[in-house]
């Protein structure tokens, strides 16, 4: 794990918004793979596309944060607050959603394979949700991946 200090992830976040607003051509993307973001503050944070890889976010408060097609393989969210973040394309593949709060984030086309572990957090809530949009109640809910065969 890499200790990474409130100024250097200050710095880091700097880096990769100016990244952002540049489409690319100045900054850096922020490169946060196995670093030890325990409890950290990224309230709001700016993550798009950023690589946080490995990562420990436990307990971190990612309210509101934009993390729009970022890696987020194996990273360790248990406990941390993702309510409201925007998830749209984001890789969670082998990531730990354990007692995660992740009341009101958008997860569209989000990658969710193999490993990841999501028991007692709230994306039951987000499949009752969506059941509730479609004017039906979900009474037992399993999940599988299945094989996908192109015609």
């Amino acid at each position: 794990m890499k200790n990474i200090s409130s100024n250097d992830l200050k710095s880091i976040l700097a880096a990769h918004k100016t990244w952002i607003d540049s489409k690319y051509k100045e900054g850096k993307r922020a490169d946060l793979r196995n670093a030890d973001l325990e409890g950290a503050d990224l309230k709001g944070a700016n993550l798009v596309q950023a690589n946080l890889s490995g990562a420990s976010l436990v307990n971190a408060d990612l309210e509101g944060a934009d993390l729009y097609a970022a890696s987020l393989e194996g990273a360790n969210f248990a406990y941390a607050n993702l309510s409201g973040a925007n998830l749209v394309n984001a890789d969670l593949e082998g990531a730990d959603l354990v007692n995660a709060n992740l009341e009101e984030a958008i997860v569209t086309d989000t990658i969710l394979e193999k490993k990841e572990k999501v028991e007692s957090s709230n994306l039951r809530a987000k499949f009752d949700e969506f059941a509730k949009s479609l004017g039906v109640e979900i009474v037992s809910l399993t999940v599988k991946r299945t094989e996908t065969i192109n015609l």
